[in-house]
């Protein structure tokens, strides 16, 4: 039984979302967090937090007696996951989900087009498979690109002030998303259900869609036409390619995740070809112009 679980990266775009998941289901577990500067965060709810330098030595502290590490580190800290993973066999933990949260590193062709950087995610997996015989066990959740949070920043295309959109190809290309207060249940339920999700890929989403799906969702909901923006999913590869060669991966990777979603044939529409784990761990079904109007209304 799982019941003590430590979070790593409790900050940044996803941690919130996990520890608030958690601290909804306080007679379930005890939550810790920990960070690099204990007096820069505070939490709504009974949770413990240890300060570290990352040293053995601290880590170790952190994770005694703890069932589960849940790692959401940033993309420049993933590397240090493998210290983490160290450390938590020794520490005698159960599960650790590596901060893997998005595309199917499981599918080839999901991950062809991923810059060289992210070669560091494939290392991170490999790492905890050699390592199962020592009893550890891991979980990774494919959750495509966070919805919510995609939409509000800009990320998957759409300027929410200016109501403009930018439409690859036909906007046609269905792709598997998740808001974040979803992977954040998903984390629980993955721990409340560790047989079943042990050593595997964990598969959800709040929605399979297109852009134009998104499209229709946000002019229902604000009422009016947006402005739309259309370019070739494979001008944004060549552009995305050549920002890599350039050395400009704020261009290149933005551009190059993106084709993995919006083009065919990449494995972005996971929830299409595959079997969801959504009714294993019993989590909600989401309404898309629920969730598109409750985005829409501090820009409105």
């Amino acid at each position: 039984m799982i019941r003590k679980v430590l979070i790593v990266g409790a900050g940044g775009n996803l941690g919130p979302s996990i520890v608030q998941a958690f601290l909804s289901t306080p007679s379930s577990f005890e939550v810790s967090v920990l960070t690099r500067d204990a007096r820069s965060k505070s939490f709504a709810g009974p949770v413990k937090v240890f300060e570290t330098d990352y040293s053995e030595e601290s880590l170790l502290e952190a994770m005694s007696g703890q069932d589960a590490v849940v790692s959401a580190v940033g993309f420049r800290a993933v590397g240090q996951q493998k210290k983490l993973i160290d450390v938590a066999i020794k520490a005698g933990v159960q599960r650790f989900i590596p901060s893997e949260f998005g595309g199917d590193s499981a599918n080839p062709r999901s991950t062809e087009l991923r810059p060289p950087v992210f070669q560091i995610k494939l290392d991170i997996l490999d790492y905890l498979k050699e390592r199962e015989k020592t009893g550890l066990t891991w979980s990774v959740l494919v959750t495509g690109p966070f919805f919510d949070w995609g939409l509000s920043s800009g990320f998957l295309g759409f300027d929410l002030k200016k109501r403009e959109a930018l439409i690859w190809d036909d906007g046609a290309c269905r792709f598997s998303t998740t808001t974040l207060s979803t992977v954040g249940q998903a984390v629980v339920k993955t721990l409340q259900h560790p047989d079943e999700t042990a050593n595997r890929f964990v598969y959800v989403a709040s929605f399979t869609l297109s852009l134009n799906d998104i499209l229709e969702a946000l002019e229902k909901s604000s009422a009016s036409r947006w402005k739309v923006v259309r370019t070739s999913g494979e001008d944004e590869i060549k552009a995305g390619q050549q920002s890599l060669r350039d050395g400009d991966l704020a261009s290149a990777i933005p551009r190059l995740v993106r084709a993995g979603w919006y083009t065919r044939g990449r494995g972005g529409n996971y929830g299409d070809e595959r079997e969801l784990d959504n009714a294993l761990l019993a989590l909600p079904q989401e309404n898309l112009d629920a969730v598109v109007s409750e985005l829409l209304r501090p820009s409105a």
